[in-house]
């Protein structure tokens, strides 16, 4: 494992474990950045975009420093139209690469947005259904009998002698009696990938170590016609090895240095796998309000709550999350994968007609936000973004 020192100050801890020390270290953190007026004072109103963007730069360059951030990936969206696009930073220390906006990241589990909206044109287009059975899958049962006696707490009151559907797996609603409640649930999602193999006549091992289906799926319905040219699904993909090569390697602190993080696995299972940028994430959302992606029929899927059989509304819809802050509707996900070393927080204002992406190189942008409800209300990006984004004029 390679290491670079730090600019950390904070000191060590006596007579605790690195991983407790590594613990209390971040939540000492995470108590600077509550304090601090820099992160939290009230913010006048902006009259421009321009002031607005301002504005925000200068509060994710005071995170990236409280946070210890090496790099960061950062666009905005106003009205369908990319008003920022910057990056900030470090995507590999050694040898102090610097981030561009051109420069991939991992973006974990903001990859179901990507999913979702790859499944819902594969139903528009007839290829499946909503009602598709997960069970048909081959290796299924087995598989959801280990999870559920896993002690995973994705396997939680997981009841495999339910039918589990497509639209199930996809808006998180498989713990407990299927279709009733929202468990968040990424190991589902990750199988997705040996789901659409089987679907397409291949056996589920060829889920990996190949430029698979739903890699494939992806790269049709979501980058190609979104124009995304720094984004790759999976690691597997030959026509977008540039891509590969450009991507930021991700960090995480120990003994108050930085240190690498393992590679990601190289297929694209589902639950996450997408490696792109903030403008590239951009892309696809202002592709997706444009209709390029989705007829209005199946684009509605997006936007609004997905609905169990029984008529609850559940805060999740084919890849993201819906929840509503003091009566205003945001549609947001994050993506956090402390293995691999960085988080990313997708976030957009509706009505305002603002979309914010932030990607990161380490933990920094991770807020904790709980298995069974939305939490983005705890989140110091959209807390910020919130206060900045005012009704403006581009």
């Amino acid at each position: 494992m390679n290491f670079f020192r730090s600019s950390l100050d904070f000191k060590g801890t006596n007579g605790v474990t690195k991983r407790e020390e590594h613990m209390l270290k971040t939540t000492f953190l995470s108590l600077a950045i509550l304090l601090s007026p820099v992160l939290f004072a009230s913010e006048p109103a902006s009259n421009t975009i321009e002031e607005q963007t301002q504005a925000f730069e200068s509060f994710l360059l005071e995170l990236k420093k409280e946070k210890h951030i090496p790099g960061l990936s950062v666009a905005v969206v106003k009205d369908g139209e990319i008003v920022y696009e910057e990056a900030h930073g470090i995507s590999h220390l050694e040898g102090q690469v610097p981030v561009t906006t051109e420069t991939p990241f991992w973006i974990a589990s903001v990859s179901k947005f990507f999913v979702g909206a790859t499944f819902l044109k594969l139903i528009e287009n007839g290829e499946l259904s909503f009602d598709d059975t997960l069970n048909s899958t081959p290796g299924f049962e087995d598989y959801c009998t280990w999870l559920a006696g896993s002690g995973i707490v994705f396997g939680k009151n997981l009841q495999c002698d339910q039918t589990f559907k497509l639209k199930h797996a996809l808006n998180h609603v498989v713990n407990g009696q299927v279709d009733s409640n929202f468990f968040y649930n990424s190991i589902f999602y990750s199988r997705l990938s040996r789901f659409l193999e089987a679907k397409r006549g291949n056996p589920i091992s060829m889920a990996e170590g190949r430029h698979n289906e739903l890699a494939q799926a992806i790269n049709t319905e979501i980058f190609e016609p979104a124009g995304m040219k720094d984004s790759m699904a999976g690691l597997w993909d030959e026509q977008r090895m540039d891509v590969f090569f450009r991507r930021s390697r991700g960090y995480g602190i120990e003994d108050n240095h930085y240190v690498y993080r393992r590679s990601p696995e190289r297929h694209m299972a589902g639950g996450a796998g997408v490696s792109s940028t903030a403008g590239d994430i951009a892309r696809f959302d202002i592709a997706l309000d444009s209709g390029k992606i989705l007829s209005p029929e199946f684009m509605a899927h997006t936007t609004t709550e997905y609905i169990t059989a029984e008529g609850k509304k559940i805060p999740y819809a084919y890849g993201r999350y819906i929840q509503w802050v003091d009566g205003e509707k945001i549609i947001w996900h994050s993506g956090w994968d402390e293995e691999i070393g960085f988080t990313a927080a997708y976030i957009k204002f509706p009505e305002r007609g603002i979309t914010v992406v932030v990607l990161a190189n380490n933990e920094g942008l991770w807020w904790g936000n709980p298995l069974d409800r939305p939490a983005i209300e705890e989140s110091v990006v959209f807390q910020k973004a919130s206060a900045i984004f005012t009704s403006a004029p581009k």
